[in-house]
């Protein structure tokens, strides 16, 4: 097996993982073949917490099998730190594997390099085929994103009706999606570090902003909500938004009585970075589309989900965004598809 192959084949078993379930850790796979070509193991990281693909890869093969001459593909530089799970570097090591093909390097700051580094130390051979490649940036949008620049990767969410509209009047919880897309939602959302709305949506809609219709096996996102003014100061006297929520407002005295209360200035990038340095990997923007539209003013996202039903609200309605409006902020359609009664545009942010 040539090393195109192989790797071709160990990416393949990565996009078997769902991202939901690896949620901040990479998708990443690995496949083991003898001097011939002949498949000892394979295996891919399925979940959170879980072996990772290495590993995975390693539980296939016979026991006393001499790995010396043995090749190991994996889409991504092995771990070489201690986290949920042990490293992957010591256990290709104990294996006695003799090369490793890698797809990429690993951008976490942590292991970059230092993977191959600790597996060279010992004798082992290693070949990176794809250090400056895009590959990782497809395969892991929001892993490799959040490591190259700290802060999270934005993805903007929106559900409009047939004449583009998020609401049948100004102020009115309007029910837009059925049960299909709103599972399609919850998937998206089981990715997420963190879900973001404002104020005006938490007033209205009042969402839980929690996974509901799909399993996870990690924590629910943190909610992050904007108030600029301190809208939500009686709610949160009360005891409302009191678990799992971050607001950031520029309401000084809303900022002093409540610990959860972020003094904030208004700048998203800032939003940003302090998010990240709280550890937050991605973003999801489900508020309405004053938040979107300050969103995508700022260039302060990556992609797009916009979700457009046949149901139409009228010259009364709350005008949403079109697709046309997402274009000229630098959005690129990438796909469409159906998602029960809905078209599901997908758009993906244009950087020069």
């Amino acid at each position: 097996m040539n090393d195109e192959i192989g790797l071709a084949w160990a990416i393949a078993l990565a996009k078997q993982a769902d991202p939901k379930d690896t949620w901040k850790n990479p998708r990443v796979g690995a496949v083991i073949v003898d001097h011939n070509g002949q498949v000892l193991g394979q295996g891919y990281h399925h979940r959170y917490g879980d072996r990772h693909a290495e590993v995975d890869a390693l539980a296939q093969v016979e026991p006393g099998t001499d790995l010396k001459s043995a090749t190991l593909y994996v889409s991504l530089e092995p771990c070489c730190q201690q986290g949920k799970v042990g490293p992957c570097t010591t256990a290709l090591i104990e294996a006695g594997i003799g090369r490793v093909v890698i797809g990429s390097l690993d951008p976490n700051p942590a292991v970059n390099g230092r993977g191959v580094a600790i597996l060279q130390a010992t004798g082992v051979e290693v070949d990176v085929q794809g250090a400056d490649d895009n590959r990782q940036a497809l395969l892991n949008p929001a892993f490799v994103y959040y490591h190259k620049t700290g802060k999270p990767y934005v993805q903007l969410k929106l559900a409009e009706s047939g004449d583009w509209q998020v609401a049948a009047q100004q102020g009115q919880q309007t029910k837009i999606t059925n049960q299909v897309v709103d599972q399609a939602i919850h998937a998206l959302r089981g990715r997420q570090s963190a879900i973001l709305i404002g104020s005006e949506t938490a007033l209205v809609d009042q969402p839980a902003l929690t996974v509901r219709s799909v399993k996870i096996d990690h924590d629910q996102p943190l909610r992050i909500i904007l108030d600029r003014r301190g809208s939500l100061q009686k709610q949160v006297a009360a005891g409302q938004w009191a678990t799992r929520t971050l607001i950031y407002s520029q309401n000084k005295d809303f900022v002093r009585d409540f610990d959860q209360v972020q003094e904030w200035s208004g700048d998203l990038q800032e939003l940003l970075v302090d998010l990240g340095q709280r550890g937050c990997q991605s973003l999801l923007v489900e508020g309405g589309p004053t938040i979107i539209k300050a969103f995508l003013k700022a260039q302060a996202w990556q992609s797009f989900d916009l979700y457009q039903t046949a149901s139409r609200f009228g010259s009364v309605g709350v005008q949403g965004l079109s697709p046309a409006t997402i274009a000229a902020a630098g959005g690129q359609l990438k796909a469409t598809k159906v998602v029960g009664h809905a078209i599901d545009f997908h758009f993906e942010r244009e950087v020069h």
